[in-house]
């Protein structure tokens, strides 16, 4: 389960990337 927490932090930053529409 520590993977969790290195995956949430590159996965946030593609979440955000699609919110934005860039």
């Amino acid at each position: 389960m520590p993977e969790d927490n290195d995956s949430a932090v590159p996965n946030h930053v593609a979440i955000v990337m699609d919110g934005n529409g860039r």
